[in-house]
């Protein structure tokens, strides 16, 4: 799917409405990542003890160049998004891509960071997860949440 969707991007247009399928391909990437590293960690309970450890080995082996890969990945689709929300990004039922192949890359970034004890994975963790966001009203104020008002007691019967 991956060489598919490259070839496409080199030698055609992306589509308005396909550009949410670029974010697909974050998917399998950061999931392959958790699960060679988790694979890694759990290799102790049915590897004896001298291959345990190539197994652990090659979570990392495996997860620094495809979170690389999956970082260049990432850039070209925001880029490509960003470029196609200033012209108009029409809704698809494909925009569920924005959260759950960003999520699979966190838990790739997170495994990789458990298992490799390195600052940098630690802090780009911690930076890809989502954060809460202010809802905004009319006019860019904070949105007030309407309240309910109580029926007169006379209605509730």
């Amino acid at each position: 799917m991956i060489t598919l969707l490259w070839g496409r991007l080199a030698r055609h247009k992306v589509g308005a409405a396909a550009v949410p399928t670029l974010w697909i391909v974050l998917g399998p990437l950061g999931q392959s990542i958790t699960a060679a590293n988790n694979l890694g960690a759990q290799a102790h309970l049915a590897v004896p003890a001298p291959f345990n450890t190539a197994f652990q080995a090659l979570g990392l082996v495996y997860g620094l160049p495809v979170w690389g890969f999956a970082m260049m990945w990432a850039a070209l689709a925001i880029a490509i998004t960003v470029r196609t929300a200033r012209q108009h990004l029409p809704f698809s039922l494909t925009w569920w891509s924005f959260t759950f192949p960003v999520g699979t890359v966190v838990t790739g970034t997170s495994s990789l960071a458990a298992h490799s004890d390195d600052t940098f994975f630690t802090v780009a963790a911690v930076l890809f997860l989502p954060r809460p966001r202010r809802r905004l009203g009319h006019r860019g104020r904070p949105h007030r949440a309407r309240r309910l008002h109580r029926a007169p007691a006379a209605l509730m019967g």
